[in-house]
């Protein structure tokens, strides 16, 4: 369940602690799953607050085009930020394949 938590919430992943410091072996119980934490975990972070605040930034151009309430606005920002890959999958099939424009 964790591994599946960092693929869709990457900036999670910083805050998993590493195995490997405290001597444990954790890479039969885990099936080989890549270890949080140090630097690694470092990049997978930031790669995903950069994520994040791409997706929140495109959520919040569409729903500036689109006139929406400004407390649905923070609350739609907020949800794209924390789930950014679903989001930019989401805004990349409905908004680019599909061609569907943000419109009031």
């Amino acid at each position: 369940m964790q591994t599946f938590a960092n693929t869709v919430l990457p900036w999670t992943y910083m805050f998993k602690k590493d195995k490997q410091q405290d001597g444990g072996d954790d890479s039969v119980q885990d099936g080989g799953a890549r270890q949080g934490g140090g630097l690694t975990g470092l990049v997978f972070g930031i790669v995903g607050i950069v994520l994040g605040i791409y997706a929140g930034y495109l959520c919040w151009k569409c729903n500036t085009v689109a006139n929406t309430d400004m407390g649905l606005k923070v609350i739609y920002t907020a949800i794209s930020f924390v789930f950014a890959i679903p989001y930019l999958i989401y805004y990349w099939a409905i908004r680019v394949i599909i061609g569907a424009p943000c419109t009031a």
